[in-house]
């Protein structure tokens, strides 16, 4: 059984979501959340495990290129993804509003861990 492949979203559908999104209680996460997913391409487990060590260069600037390892990974192989403009100023909002560099989940829940792939889906 094959299965359906998967919608893609135009520019505009994009750009409605993402208003909806920022109207929402925690606008700049779920903002980066889309982004992640549709301009990155990042499945719900690879937005939930992904890290700021994997985002940021070593000098704590966003980067151009996301270094997913195969642990982050669905394939259980790692990959480069690239970052698109949008998605890298979306990423720097949060991780310049921390003033200090930042360690730990990129994506994190009300409780400050780090977010289940079911809670990213949802």
């Amino acid at each position: 059984m094959q299965g359906q492949p998967a919608k893609v979203l135009r520019d505009e559908d994009l750009r409605v979501a993402l208003s909806a999104a920022r109207c929402r209680r925690h606008a700049e996460p779920d903002a980066v959340t889309l982004l992640l997913n549709a301009r990155a391409g990042l499945r719900g487990h690879e937005v939930a495990a992904l890290t700021w060590r994997m985002a940021l260069l070593p000098n704590s600037r966003v980067g151009t290129i996301i270094e997913l390892p195969a642990s982050a990974a669905k394939t259980g192989r790692g990959r480069c993804v690239p970052v698109r403009r949008d998605l890298k100023r979306s990423l720097s909002v949060p991780h310049k509003s921390q003033g200090r560099p930042c360690s730990g989940p990129v994506i994190r829940s009300e409780r400050g861990g780090a977010m289940t792939a079911k809670s990213v889906v949802n």
